[in-house]
Formats: structure tokens, C-alpha cells, sequence
């Protein structure tokens, strides 16, 4: 989700498709002129922008000519939203003007990074070359993907160009995160950050490099800063050259280096639903009320639209799209299409429905048990997602459901 500023327009699009060659395209710059900046710009409040962004600037000083390549070029057109949901949306490199695209940031209150690339004259101008190449109709598009290829991978590929891929053999080590914790801690809304750690498989929780993890451009960054490589000649210089601070965002919180903890507020919410369901279910065993069961009928209708709901999506974005991030969830343990059976259910129970005052606490225990069993196979090498922020919350509000079907509900049939 590393978009660009930009969601161009379809006429804006094939307008950027068509684009005059740089003085360096056609031998006009002298590679000892050139410049290679890489931009780093900072996350932003919505969720596309949360993991921030990133472009690469080539500058002629002596021509004074200067020009920014974007890789997050994407088009708000009739054909962008079936795109993402089926996960095949196309982005491409496009050209933008340099100053403007800096200022664009700064309005928005975001983070502005300059950094200049300490490379031969040579492999500045191979770099420079190869943009040019890329912005070419036939080369500029490709399909995204969140984190194998993105604004800042794009970008990645071309720094280890420019150092004949000594970048990418310092970048085997191992990473600081895993996929799961880079994402979860640049959640800056933790509800919507779930949701995303919700929808993700174990495809995101193995050991990675810090080459994957330069899907992130602050990673990009910091490894570009880090990183040492040694010239034709022998000798080991940083690829950091000269870093300038174009602007410091004023209001946004700074991303946190580790993922935060979130086991409590799961259990607490696992708690609370569970909870209510329980206490209402109990005073409507005590009292047998219109109120308690209207109340307690609602309570299973809503956990089944939403934990239900949840469900339905993961398994049909499994089955018929190309979102591979999000195929073998394990959370269908927890949250499985059958939960939304609680919605009919529950609202026929709030009516009076004698077959759904049989039924639904039988549904609530079989939910139950399906959630045990998806605990008990977790010891087993098969499932590795790291899905346990949803087992606190399922297992806890399941099995309060589940005891008070048994208690309250259910024993009240018995008699």
C-alpha cells in the first residue's frame, strides 16, 4: 500500500505515458554533472499512505535541470476498484515535477528526506539511463504487490544496479522485523491495523532479509545510510552521500521501532462481547423477559454480521482472488462463514422463534468447538500463522457464548 501521492485520472495517465527524453537519455549530461537523490517522504493519516513513500530524483547541475521518478503512479478510473479487490492493480513510474511533488508533501504534513547517492560518475549515469528506460510506454507499468513490488522495491533495484549489486549482497542479513511486525507498527489506527493482521496468512511471518524489508522506504532509507560498497578501484565508501531535511512533519506521532503489544486489548474485547452475551443470557434465564431476549437475540445477530461478515471475505478473497497474502487463513477457525448464521438466527430468537431458541445456543457451542480445534492443531508444522492477537479475542468471547448456551439456554429446554 505504498501508493503515490497521486491517483491520476485516466486522461492524466495516458497524458504521463507520453513524456520528452532528459538531457542525460540522449548523451546531453555529463555523468560527472549528475545527481541521484533518493526522496524519502513520511506516513501519512491514511491507511495507503501509513507505510509512507518514496521516489528517486536525477539532477543535472550544470544544466539545471532536475527530475523526479515516481514508481507509485496508479489511475482512479472505472477499472481501479475491481482491480484491488481482485489484487491485480496496475501501477507504473511516471515523471513528476521535482519542487512541486516536495512542496505537495510538506502541505500534507509529512516527513521530507533528501539523499544523495555517493556513486562513480559511471553508475550514476547507468542509473539515470535506466529510469529513462523505465518510463518508457512499453516498460512503465507493472503490477503491484504490497510487498514485493512497490514504489520502494522499484527504487531498491535500482540502487543495487548502481553498486553491481553489492546492495543486495549486504542486504541477506537477517531483517529487523518479519513482514507481520513492519505492518502492524506502522498501524497507526490499531482497530484498522487488526484488521489487516486479521486478513494476512503465514505468508507474512517467516524470517526475512533486510532486502524484503526495504519494501518499507524508511527501511530503504536506513540501509541506503548504512550501507558501504567498494568502487571499481578498491576502496570501501557509503553510499550516503550528503542528507538534507527538506521538512519535518509537525503533528504526525513518530513510528514506533517495535510492533505494539496487543494481547490485552483483544482479550478485553473477547471479554466484553463474550461478556454481554453471557450476563444477558443469564437474566433472561432468570427472568424470561421479552427485553432480555430481544436484547440477548440482537447481541448474536451483530456478532454474526461482523465476526460472520469477516469470515465471508477471507474465504472468498482466498478462492477468487489473486490476494496470495491473504489464501490459508487459519483465522476461519475463529471466525468461519458459518458464524453468520448467528445473524438469521439471532434475529429470529429476538422474535420468539421456538426453532431458533433450539438452535442457536447449539450453534453458538459448535462455533466454540470449532475454534478449540483451531488451537489444538497450532502445535502442528502446518499452521504457522502468527494469528493468535484473533485466537485472544475469538476464544474468549466463544467461550462465554458457548457456556452460557449451556447454562442458561439450554439446560432451560432440558426442562
Amino acid at each position: 500500500m505504498v501508493f503515490s501521492m497521486i491517483g491520476a485520472t485516466a486522461n492524466d495517465a495516458a497524458a504521463q505515458r507520453v513524456v520528452q527524453p532528459a538531457p542525460w537519455a540522449n548523451g546531453s549530461s555529463n555523468p560527472q554533472n549528475l545527481k541521484i537523490i533518493l526522496v524519502t517522504i513520511g506516513p501519512g493519516y491514511d491507511v495507503p499512505s501509513w507505510f509512507g513513500h518514496t521516489a528517486i530524483a536525477v539532477q543535472d547541475t550544470k544544466l539545471n535541470y532536475t527530475r523526479a521518478y515516481n514508481y507509485g503512479m496508479f489511475s482512479f478510473d472505472s477499472t481501479y476498484l475491481p482491480k484491488f479487490v481482485m489484487g491485480r492493480l496496475e501501477f507504473w513510474v511516471g515523471v513528476v515535477p521535482y519542487e512541486p511533488m516536495l512542496r505537495f508533501y510538506k502541505k500534507l504534513d509529512r516527513d521530507v528526506r533528501l539523499l544523495e547517492l555517493n556513486l562513480p560518475p559511471k553508475e550514476r549515469a547507468q542509473i539515470a539511463a535506466a529510469l529513462e528506460e523505465n518510463i518508457r510506454p512499453e516498460n512503465r507499468e507493472y503490477l503491484y504487490h504490497h510487498y514485493d513490488d512497490n514504489c520502494a522495491t522499484r527504487i531498491r533495484d535500482m540502487i543495487d544496479l548502481g553498486t553491481q549489486g553489492q546492495f543486495k549482497e549486504y542486504s541477506k542479513k537477517p531483517a529487523a522485523h518479519n513482514l507481520r511486525g513492519h505492518t502492524l507498527r506502522h498501524a497507526i489506527y490499531l482497530l484498522l491495523g487488526y484488521g489487516m493482521m486479521y486478513a494476512e496468512t503465514s505468508s507474512i511471518d517467516r524470517e526475512i532479509t533486510a532486502w524484503e524489508e526495504m519494501f518499507l522506504p524508511s527501511e530503504l532509507e536506513r540501509h541506503a545510510l548504512a550501507f558501504k560498497y567498494k568502487t571499481p578501484d578498491g576502496e570501501v565508501v557509503p553510499l550516503a552521500g550528503k542528507q538534507t531535511y527538506y521538512y519535518e512533519a509537525q503533528d504526525r506521532p513518530e513510528t514506533p521501532d517495535d510492533p505494539p503489544f496487543l494481547y490485552h486489548w483483544m482479550f478485553f474485547w473477547g471479554l466484553l462481547a463474550g461478556g454481554v452475551g453471557f450476563l444477558l443470557a443469564r437474566q433472561y434465564r432468570k427472568e424470561q423477559a421479552r427485553k432480555w431476549r430481544v436484547l440477548l437475540g440482537l447481541h448474536s445477530a451483530f456478532i454474526g454480521s461482523s465476526f460472520g461478515f469477516m469470515g465471508v471475505l477471507i474465504l472468498l478473497a482466498w478462492i477468487f482472488t489473486d490476494h496470495v497474502v491473504m489464501a490459508h487463513n487459519e483465522n476461519l477457525f475463529f471466525t468461519n462463514p458459518a458464524t453468520f448464521l448467528l445473524l438469521p438466527l439471532g434475529l429470529m430468537f429476538a422474535w420468539g422463534s421456538q426453532r431458533a431458541k433450539r438452535w442457536l445456543p447449539m450453534l453458538w457451542i459448535g462455533l466454540c468447538g470449532i475454534g478449540i480445534l483451531g488451537v489444538l492443531v497450532k502445535p502442528l508444522p502446518w499452521f504457522d500463522q502468527h494469528n493468535y492477537l484473533t485466537m485472544v479475542m475469538c476464544v474468549t468471547m466463544l467461550g462465554l457464548m458457548a457456556a452460557a448456551s449451556k447454562m442458561f439456554l439450554l439446560e432451560e429446554k432440558a426442562e
